[in-house]
């Protein structure tokens, strides 16, 4: 989930300055006397950019940097790379020559055309991974920009159990957390969303027993119910909740941050719940879902 969210912010301070090349209030970013060329330049210059300019560098649990591996790539919609935050080389290069899938291109600007949204690639080092794709004109120009992150799961730690009050409980729960998330945004469309939550409800595929152990995840609707439409698919619902278990969960659901809480408001024991509040909302779709997942 953290990854997500770094993805977003430091996408936010790139996408203000190119728009707008002055301070803006929206991201809190810093007056810039840059010029249209100097813009892209500067992107590529410097990897941290876009954390920088939303003023996120210091208002992380990071020390003063951005998390590394993150950083701006831009293409005009000719295919030439404009930016790249990673590798100042690849400026001026071909789509072609810098996306190991010929579809890649032109999924993004599809993504962009349609209102921008999170879309799922194939790295050049063939890992899956998701890229924040948005559409900004510049000096008569069309251009999409992004910000991506491995869709691989955080470490998990062997021969931990939920029932431990560790550090490695909080590890693990914090993992299947962001997996879950990560399925949510990659899903296309609602078929592909609704997988997503078969295999979730009946602990398949990666959240099978054999892979997280007693760890288990719930995808609920914003008002901590079953989904409607996993319903009408046949799809498991998940655990009903307790009038207690609804208010403590609720109390921490409209947090941007995934919140631990304890399960039940009234009851010290019944352990602790890991939630986090996503939207799904596909490229190109007219309306976005709220979800929970705990």
């Amino acid at each position: 989930h953290s990854s997500i969210e770094t993805a977003t912010f430091g996408f936010c301070g790139l996408f203000c300055f190119l728009k707008h090349n002055r301070k803006s209030t929206m991201c809190g970013q810093t007056p810039s006397t840059l010029g249209p060329a100097g813009n892209w330049d500067r992107i590529s210059d410097d990897p941290w950019f876009g954390a920088a300019h939303a003023g996120s560098m210091t208002n992380t649990q990071y020390t003063g940097t951005w998390p590394h591996g993150f950083y701006v790539f831009a293409f005009d919609y000719n295919g030439t790379c404009t930016a790249d935050g990673m590798q100042r080389s690849n400026v001026g290069a071909s789509s072609t020559s810098l996306f190991s899938s010929s579809d890649t291109h032109a999924r993004f600007i599809v993504a962009a055309d349609k209102g921008g949204g999170w879309v799922q690639y194939t790295g050049d080092d063939g890992a899956e991974r998701l890229a924040k794709i948005v559409k900004t004109t510049k000096s008569g120009r069309t251009f999409y920009l992004g910000v991506a992150f491995t869709k691989r799961w955080a470490t998990w730690a062997p021969d931990c159990t939920s029932t431990l009050n560790e550090p490695c409980s909080e590890n693990n729960a914090q993992a299947i957390v962001g997996a879950a998330n990560s399925d949510i945004i990659a899903a296309k469309d609602q078929p592909s969303l609704q997988e997503v939550l078969r295999l979730v409800a009946t602990r398949s595929g990666p959240y099978n027993r054999s892979v997280v152990g007693d760890f288990s995840v719930h995808i609920y609707s914003i008002e901590l119910q079953c989904v409607d439409f996993a319903v009408s698919a046949g799809i498991p619902c998940p655990p009903s909740l307790t009038q207690d278990e609804v208010a403590a969960l609720s109390a921490v659901s409209k947090k941007e941050e995934a919140s631990w809480t304890r399960r039940s408001s009234s009851q010290e024991s019944g352990g602790y719940a890991l939630v986090f509040r996503t939207v799904w909302s596909p490229a190109g779709s007219v309306g976005s879902q709220e979800f929970l997942i705990v």
